[in-house]
């Protein structure tokens, strides 16, 4: 069985997570840096081959009333990039307030999430990624 991977998008850092084979549990992956690190859909497709991708979800910053504002189009444009170029069906997931979640989370456990923003970022991905798995399998039930 195919494995799910979630993408946390920001213009910095990209949060990475996966899920387990059976798509139950999502675990941290990798913060990709954008500055640093090669070309996004070079590693992507690498995490898609290594970890046999065969959905994406990607979290889908909506304004809190809801609306589609200049992020959200941006994630919209990535999501329709990953499928033309991978074939990979992709979800839009709404991540409203999963960074604050992450840094809740985080100072919970005594982290210092200013220090640790790739931290918050891979949460994140975590976060929508097992929103996601939960929902599904609720669904299924």
């Amino acid at each position: 069985m195919s494995r799910i991977l979630s993408i946390d998008f920001g213009e910095k850092r990209i949060g990475l997570a996966v899920s387990d084979e059976l798509g139950i549990t999502a675990q941290r992956l990798s913060t990709f840096h954008v500055e640093k690190d090669k070309e996004f859909f070079s590693y992507l497709e690498e995490i898609i081959n290594q970890k046999d991708i065969g959905q994406i979800v990607i979290g889908f910053p909506k304004m809190m009333d809801g609306t589609v504002g200049e992020k959200a189009k941006q994630v919209q444009k990535l999501a329709e990039d990953i499928k033309g170029r991978f074939g990979i069906p992709v979800i839009l997931w709404d991540e409203r307030l999963s960074s604050i979640q992450s840094q809740n989370i985080l100072r919970e456990m005594g982290e210092k999430y200013t220090r640790k923003k790739e931290k918050v970022d891979e949460l994140s991905a975590l976060l929508i990624l097992q929103n996601y798995l939960d929902y599904k399998r609720n669904r299924d039930e």
